[in-house]
């Protein structure tokens, strides 16, 4: 590491752990370390983030959101009329994309149970059976050449939509203070944690409203929002709702309405009530009737201001 780098990442820790910092500091640790971050995958994605702030078309986000609006376009496409797959006909390319990221989804239980084989080699077995036709945007499985057990296999990983957090809080943390031992940054890991919680706002504010590129000309959208899809938090109950990153995207149906994806993709496990201002609850009645009302989160610009997130002066 340059050492006029390490000595402006080192300046970081120092402000983070007297307490006296905002989401500027991370900002400049994941910058000055993007490329010194080695194995650290949750700690290079985030790094990107605040390098590129364009559209993203890749990494550990950018494939969840990818995987599970394939899957849901996959199940409309297939499955929400009983309608079989034509293995034989041509059918579209991100059937195929969507069938590897399914086997990565499966345990190695799983897959030992209900398809006799290993990740690697099932994967394989697609990537071969599967003739592409990129001019078209399609592909056909060559089923008579496949065992009928390669088969099975295939045919199970259309049974399923599983979805989940991308990572964890704990995984992020833990991923951030290995890259400052690695480059041998002076850091109490006892002190930085008595800050985590703001560690980990100024993370996830990387991820508000970042924009991502997704199969088949689709899109997706972050937003920080409550980790409950119920809706929106109660009055009498927000305070027990947890701050998580949403992700977002519309999959089109010709002839059909719209469908709306929503999942949480990071769960921060931070209370909203401790972490967010009042100002970010928009109340938005449900009854006139019963007077029934509910918060939804507010979906503008957002900051850190000791430790809490705001709205951004003027929006």
């Amino acid at each position: 590491m340059k050492v006029v780098e390490k000595i402006k990442a080192q300046k970081a820790i120092d402000k983070i752990q007297s307490g006296c910092f905002d989401e500027s500091e991370v900002e400049t640790l994941l910058l000055k370390l993007r490329a010194y971050s080695g194995s650290h995958k949750i700690f290079r994605e985030s790094a990107d983030f605040v390098a590129h702030n364009d559209i993203r078309d890749r990494g550990l986000a950018q494939e969840s959101l990818d995987s599970f609006y394939l899957s849901l376009r996959f199940f409309r496409d297939y499955k929400s009329d009983d309608k079989s797959v034509g293995w034989g006909d041509s059918i579209p390319l991100y059937v195929k994309k969507f069938l590897k990221y399914q086997v990565g989804k499966c345990s190695g239980e799983d897959l030992k149970s209900e398809c006799k084989m290993s990740a690697s080699k099932l994967l394989a077995v697609i990537d071969k059976a599967f003739k592409e036709d990129p001019k078209s945007r399609t592909c056909t499985l060559n089923e008579a050449a496949l065992s009928v057990a390669k088969v099975h296999a295939i045919n199970y990983l259309t049974t399923f939509i599983k979805v989940e957090p991308v990572f964890s809080a704990e995984d992020f943390l833990s991923s951030f203070y290995a890259v400052l031992r690695d480059n041998d940054l002076r850091f109490s890991e006892q002190i930085m944690n008595q800050y985590k919680d703001r560690i980990i706002l100024s993370f996830v504010l990387l991820f508000h409203d970042a924009e991502f590129k997704l199969a088949g000309g689709g899109t997706a959208k972050c937003f920080l929002g409550e980790n409950s899809l119920e809706g929106g938090g109660v009055y009498t109950d927000h305070d027990l709702i947890e701050l998580g990153v949403v992700g977002e995207s519309e999959i089109p149906a010709e002839g059909l309405p719209s469908i709306m994806m929503q999942y949480v993709i990071f769960n921060t496990k931070l209370k909203i009530s401790d972490v967010c201002h009042n100002s970010l609850f928009v109340r938005r009645a449900v009854s006139e009737a019963t007077n029934e009302a509910r918060l939804d989160f507010y979906r503008g610009p957002l900051h850190m201001v000791d430790g809490v997130l705001n709205r951004v002066v003027g929006h």
